[in-house]
């Protein structure tokens, strides 16, 4: 896809019903990206697919919780698409 740095595969069903386990996303690497946009972040050592919330990061799937913003998450890009098949 025009635009995207990479792709990367979705791992877990936290953004079910629009991104399921298996999927494949492209991104393009940003700094920053508007509330309602899903992203790319890191946690720690780990990596998540999460939409841009007031002042979460907020899962598409209920049964999944939100994760409150923190100075420990960082963004890795936003997500502009996924891979057919």
């Amino acid at each position: 896809m025009e635009g995207a740095d990479f792709v990367i595969g979705v791992s877990g069903n936290s953004m079910e019903p629009d991104y399921h386990d298996g999927d494949k996303i492209y991104v393009r690497k940003a700094e920053h990206i508007a509330a309602g946009d899903i992203g790319i972040y890191t946690i720690g050592n780990e990596c998540c697919l999460k939409e841009l919330g007031p002042d979460s990061l907020i899962s598409n799937n209920s049964t999944r919780q939100n994760i409150p913003d923190s100075e420990h998450i960082r963004l890795i890009g936003k997500v502009i698409g996924k891979v057919s098949e």
